[in-house]
């Protein structure tokens, strides 16, 4: 099947689109993301993960019910309490069954790796708190090898993995003419940076990305 948010402001409901195209509820409910802004999620077997501040939130598809979330720590490691702060990249790749998540903005913008044996914990109440893979660095020269976000990206949005576990973080930078230009970062798996995108004019303000396991090309 194939969800979509209603409205990135909460509340917004998630709705499923049938065979035919028509949305509708989720099986006669309405999942209510009324927390936090929803701007990315995914789904396995009946559970729809969501971009949540703090961490990840679950939503059982069948009864709408919310199942629980999980808790990220900061570039000082620790832990998020109640926050209005922008959590925007979500993704899983199911093929090396990892799942990858963006802070958008601040200080404390970075990237976040983890299992989807840590995410069923996490969200279960039983897992650790999740560290970031790459925080936000002191310099806006990043060479290869290196392990953190340029301080000229001013915004992270979306992240992805390809099979073999490199990193793919969409990222705005603003040359010094007002305009963000979206690039993107590529990273290690364990979050060395290995190369980023030219600029190209035509690409302002990029904000999703998507990774294609069949074909083995990034949208």
């Amino acid at each position: 099947n194939l969800y979509i948010g209603e409205d990135y402001v909460p509340p917004s409901d998630i709705r499923k689109f049938d065979c035919d195209g028509t949305i509708s509820p989720i099986d006669g409910t309405t999942i209510n993301h009324n927390v936090d802004a929803l701007y990315n999620m995914f789904s396995i077997g009946n559970i729809i993960y969501t971009s949540r501040a703090g961490g990840p939130a679950a939503w059982n598809t069948c009864t709408g019910d919310f199942e629980g979330s999980m808790c990220f720590n900061d570039n000082n490691g620790n832990p998020y309490g109640p926050t209005s702060a922008t959590f925007w990249g979500l993704s899983f790749n199911t093929s090396n069954q990892m799942v990858y998540a963006t802070k958008r903005q601040g200080g404390d913008r970075g990237v976040w790796k983890f299992t989807r044996a840590e995410l069923e914990a996490g969200v279960a109440g039983s897992g650790n708190c999740i560290d970031q893979l790459i925080s936000l660095g002191v310099s806006s020269t990043i060479n290869p090898g290196d392990n953190f976000i340029p301080t000229n990206v001013n915004q992270i949005l979306g992240v992805v993995s390809d099979n073999a576990g490199d990193i793919y973080i969409v990222g705005w930078i603003d040359p010094g003419n007002g305009t963000n230009y979206g690039r993107i970062l590529k990273y290690k798996s364990a979050g060395q940076f290995i190369a980023i995108s030219p600029q190209v004019n035509f690409a302002v303000e990029t904000h999703g990305i998507v990774w294609s396991e069949t074909n083995n090309r990034i949208y």
